[in-house]
């Protein structure tokens, strides 16, 4: 199935209900993430795969699923930037496409 990447970058962007654009990859979250170790792909990288419109490799990643949704990343924002929002809105996506 072909996916057409700027519909599903518009589509989780929808879902994740933050705004990509103001970060600016100081990497507070990534360095705050208790599940960081474990993944492939950090809150930090995340956020800008989703804002650089390279949505289809999120829905590859690993990163999903490590997250614990403890929000620490959200917290050590200084933009105010919701990475976990954008992890979240990747799982459902993936749960959608499933079926």
């Amino acid at each position: 199935m072909a996916v057409d990447e700027k519909q599903l970058t518009e589509d989780i962007l929808r879902l994740a209900a933050t705004d990509v654009r103001r970060c600016m990859q100081c990497g507070r979250c990534s360095a705050n993430c208790e599940a960081a170790s474990k993944m492939d792909l950090l809150p930090h990288r995340v956020v800008w795969d989703l804002n650089s419109g390279y949505a289809s490799e999120l829905l590859e990643a690993d990163a999903p699923w490590q997250c614990l949704s403890c929000m620490a990343c959200v917290e050590r924002c200084p933009r105010g930037v919701a990475p976990q929002g954008v992890i979240e809105a990747v799982r459902d996506t993936v749960i959608r496409m499933q079926g």
